[in-house]
């Protein structure tokens, strides 16, 4: 979650199912804590966007969130994605530098023109034991 001219803006995560599993989320919401009111945002290229993860870290750079990582399923993912928040759209980065492994459930800060990355888990067998 990232704040962004006064609202909470909150990407993806877990939810329970009716079944009692567990179903992993790729929405948009954002809060307005003024009226204490939820939107949920539709971008314009729904079928370009990350896909279902928890465990991911966002940070604030202008107006985008950049997305790293999180977990899909039982493995993490190390992927990078910003979503413009002006217009709702997403976009795929290719870094042209080294990349950290695929991580889930670490933190992330902006630190001046970069993005820190510390903590979390890379290892799919572990992941798959934890709740």
């Amino acid at each position: 979650a990232v704040g962004h001219r006064g609202s909470l803006v909150v990407f993806g995560g877990r939810s329970a199912h009716d079944s009692g599993g567990v179903v992993l989320l790729n929405d948009v919401w954002v809060l307005n804590p003024n009226r204490t009111e939820w939107t949920q945002k539709l971008g314009s290229n729904t079928e370009f966007q990350p896909g279902p993860r928890q465990g991911h870290a966002a940070v604030l750079v202008n107006s985008k969130m950049f997305v790293f990582g999180g977990r899909q399923r039982i493995s993490a993912v190390g992927d990078v994605w910003t979503l413009d928040l002006q217009t709702f759209t997403w976009e795929h980065l290719q870094p042209r530098s080294i990349v950290p492994p695929a991580l889930a459930f670490h933190s992330a800060c902006r630190q001046g023109v970069h993005i820190i990355i510390y903590g979390g888990k890379a290892s799919s067998a572990a992941m798959a034991t934890s709740s």
